[in-house]
C-alpha cells in the first residue's frame, strides 16, 4: 500500500514555462509542489532543451484543491485570459469541429505529445484514390511511444513565432497576415492559419524520431500542433473527431508536399493502440484491435538503419504508376491489401505467428511496387533477420531507408535483436501506446494530452 504522505502526481508537462507557472500559482495558494523531470528516449542523439517531461507532485490531501486551482486558471481565472480572443482563424469542417476553437485563450502554454506509429501492413493503400480501386483495402498499424511534441502559447498582439527544435529552424512575423506558408516551416505555418485562436501565438515543436524514419513523424507532429493550438483556444481535445481531422491534416500536408498523401499516420496519434483502418468510398472505419500489447511487443524489433528517405517521392512514384494502369503495380498493391487483411485477421484470432507470416507476405508484394523500397543497408538487415529465423521483415513507411520492422518467433526476440545489431542496425526500444489524444489520454489537470 502506498504511503499516505507520499506526494502524488498532479500533472505532467513538456513545458518548463508551464511547470514554473503552475508551481508559483499553487504556492501562492499555500500548496507546496515538488517538481521532477526526465528526458524521453529519442532516436535523435540529442536532448531537446525544455521539452523533457516535467512532473509536478503535491501532497495527497492537497490534490483536489490543486486540481481545482489549476482548472480555474486554465479556464481564464486570475484575470490572465484574453477575453473574446478565442475565435480560430481556420474554416474547418463543422461536422468534425476541426479548425474552429471558440473558447477563451488559456493563460499558459499548452503542450501535447502525439504518438508515432509502426505500420504492420497495408501502407500506401491509404493514399487517395488508390483504395477506391482495391478489394476491401485495409491498413494495420500500431501507435508507439516515440512522440512528436508541440507547445503552443499566446503572444501579445498578432505576432507569430514558429520554432522547430529538431530541425533547428525558426520563423517569426509581426503580423499573422504576413505568415509565409511556403517558407522555412510551411507545415507549422499552415497549422497556425488553420487552428490558432486570434491574436499572437508561438508554436514550438520537436520530434523524437528523425525526418525520414518511416514512423509517421511529420504527421504525428501535425496532430500534436493542431491539438495544442485547438486547446490554446480554450477547447478540449474531445471537441475534435478523428476522421475529419485526419482528412484535414492530410490535406495540409499535401499542400506542403505538392503531391497526394495518405491518412494512416494520423489515426495512431489520435486513437492509440493497434488499429485496422478500413477504407471505402464512404470514408475510413478505424477498428481498435483487441491485441495483447505486451505479447505483440515481445515479437517486434524496430531498427533504424541511419539513412533517412523521402516517403513523398517513393509514394508518388507508386501512385503515378498505379493510376497509369501499370499491371505489376496494380497486382502488387492488391497483394499488399490482401496481406494486410490476413494480418488483421491473425491479430483478431491472437495468432501472432500467422500475423508475422502475413507481414512477410506484405513485404514480398511491396518489393514488387518499387525497387526503391530497399537499400543495401536494408538488404543486410533482412538477410540477418532471415538467419535469425524471423517470421517477417518489413520496411516502415515507403521504405528506401529509415526504419524497418522485424517479427520474431516466440521467445526469439532478443536473439533477433542481437543479430540485427551485428548487421549494423540500431534497435529502438518502444512500447505500444494504448491511448491517443482523442481517447481520454489527457490528465484531468494536465495540459499535456498524451
Amino acid at each position: 500500500m502506498a504511503d499516505a504522505d507520499q506526494p502524488v502526481l498532479l500533472l505532467s508537462t513538456w513545458s518548463d514555462t508551464e511547470a514554473e507557472l503552475v508551481r508559483q500559482l499553487l504556492e501562492s495558494h499555500g500548496i507546496r509542489c515538488s517538481v521532477s523531470s526526465q528526458v524521453p528516449h529519442s532516436v535523435l542523439p540529442l536532448t531537446v532543451d525544455g521539452l523533457g517531461e516535467i512532473r509536478l507532485h503535491v501532497a495527497p490531501g492537497a490534490l483536489e484543491e490543486a486540481r481545482r486551482i489549476v482548472d480555474a486558471y486554465r479556464e481564464g481565472g486570475e484575470g490572465a485570459a484574453r477575453s473574446g480572443a478565442g475565435r480560430a482563424r481556420g474554416q474547418g469542417d463543422a461536422a468534425g469541429r476541426a479548425g474552429r476553437a471558440t473558447g477563451v485563450v488559456v493563460p499558459m502554454p499548452v503542450t501535447v505529445r502525439a504518438a508515432t506509429r509502426v505500420d504492420l501492413a497495408g501502407g500506401t493503400v491509404d493514399i487517395w484514390p488508390l483504395h477506391l480501386y482495391l478489394d476491401h483495402p485495409v491498413t494495420v498499424n500500431a501507435a508507439i511511444d516515440l512522440h512528436a511534441v508541440a507547445e503552443a502559447s499566446a503572444l501579445d498582439g498578432r505576432r507569430v513565432d514558429l520554432r522547430s527544435d529538431d530541425q533547428g529552424a525558426a520563423a517569426e512575423v509581426e503580423d499573422v497576415d504576413d505568415l509565409d506558408v511556403t517558407g522555412a516551416l510551411p507545415l507549422l505555418a499552415r497549422l497556425v492559419r488553420q487552428f490558432a485562436p486570434e491574436g499572437g501565438v508561438r508554436l514550438r515543436t520537436a520530434a523524437s524520431v528523425p525526418a525520414g524514419s518511416g514512423l509517421g513523424g511529420s504527421s504525428a507532429l501535425a496532430v500534436a500542433g493542431a491539438v495544442a493550438l485547438w486547446r490554446l483556444g480554450g477547447e478540449p481535445a474531445a471537441g475534435l473527431e478523428a476522421e475529419p481531422l485526419a482528412r484535414l491534416l492530410s490535406g495540409l500536408e499535401a499542400q506542403v508536399l505538392g503531391i497526394p498523401t495518405g491518412v494512416q499516420d494520423y489515426y495512431p496519434a489520435l486513437l492509440g493502440g493497434v488499429l485496422a483502418l478500413e477504407f471505402s468510398p464512404a470514408g475510413v472505419r478505424a477498428e481498435a484491435l483487441a491485441v495483447d500489447a505486451a505479447a505483440l511487443e515481445r515479437r517486434l524489433v524496430l531498427v533504424y538503419e541511419g539513412e533517412s528517405r523521402s516517403s513523398a517521392t517513393a509514394n508518388w512514384d507508386m501512385v503515378r504508376r498505379f493510376l497509369d494502369g501499370d499491371r505489376q503495380t496494380r497486382s502488387a498493391l492488391a497483394d499488399v491489401a490482401r496481406a494486410a487483411r490476413e494480418l488483421a485477421d491473425g491479430l483478431r484470432r491472437g495468432d501472432l505467428d500467422a500475423a508475422g507470416e502475413a507481414m512477410a507476405a506484405e513485404m514480398a508484394a511491396r518489393r514488387r511496387l518499387s525497387p526503391a523500397v530497399m537499400t543495401p543497408a536494408t538488404e543486410r538487415l533482412f538477410a540477418a533477420a532471415s538467419r535469425a529465423g524471423a517470421l517477417g521483415a518489413k520496411v516502415c513507411g515507403a521504405g528506401g531507408g529509415g526504419c524497418s520492422l522485424y517479427w520474431a518467433r516466440h521467445g526469439r526476440r532478443e536473439a533477433l535483436a542481437r543479430e540485427l545489431e551485428a548487421a549494423g542496425g540500431r534497435v529502438l526500444p518502444f512500447r505500444i501506446a494504448p491511448e491517443g489524444l482523442l481517447a481520454g489520454a489527457a490528465g484531468r489537470a494536465g495540459a499535456s494530452a498524451g
